[in-house]
């Protein structure tokens, strides 16, 4: 339920219990249920494999004929031969434009001389991105947001990821990499 309009009080007008309900009970609930969040809470690792597969905690759910800011904020470990690749399903009939920023593929360590990749509200959820991955002990920072718009179809974004070349390494997504997704229409 999306936030209604304010009341405009009136003086001497007799506040009742259902007023009081719908004016703050009833829009802090319409706050509340228009901001999701999803938090790993344990590290996920992939070994030899590009096959994008679903992140098991990094997903939340999308009401049907809606609009969404979706914000993921991660952070990776792993070989930089292996280096990681993203991409997101959605609900069957959703469109979405993203931004992608992390390191790029050519980074071997975090420094000041760190490469970064950029990209512009091009990439559709499903071309997977590739970023760098800097080594099994220095952590690589990630974030994508995504501008979704649901059609008559309701149902999950959830990130996808794989390495982006096979590695003997583990790949790792982090506990605390996390998705905030706002209802924004």
């Amino acid at each position: 339920m999306p936030l209604s309009t304010p009341r405009t009080w009136t003086v001497g007008e007799v506040v009742t219990a259902a007023l009081l309900n719908q004016e703050i009970r009833d829009q802090i609930n319409a706050l509340r249920n228009d901001v999701g969040y999803a938090h790993k809470t344990a590290d996920e690792a992939v070994t030899s494999s590009t096959t994008l597969q679903n992140d098991n905690h990094l997903l939340v759910s999308l009401a049907a004929n809606s609009q969404y800011e979706i914000v993921l904020r991660m952070a990776a470990q792993g070989s930089a031969s292996g280096d990681i690749k993203l991409a997101w399903t959605l609900p069957a009939g959703a469109t979405s434009q993203r931004f992608c920023r992390g390191p790029d593929t050519s980074s071997t360590g975090s420094s000041a001389a760190t490469t970064v990749r950029s990209n512009g509200l091009t990439n559709g959820h499903t071309t997977a991105i590739n970023y760098g991955v800097f080594s099994t002990s220095q952590q690589s920072f990630i974030e994508e947001i995504l501008y979704v718009t649901t059609g008559a179809t309701a149902g999950v974004a959830q990130l996808q990821w794989a390495q982006n070349a096979l590695d003997a390494t583990a790949t790792t997504v982090l506990t605390g990499s996390h998705i905030v997704c706002r209802r924004t229409a």
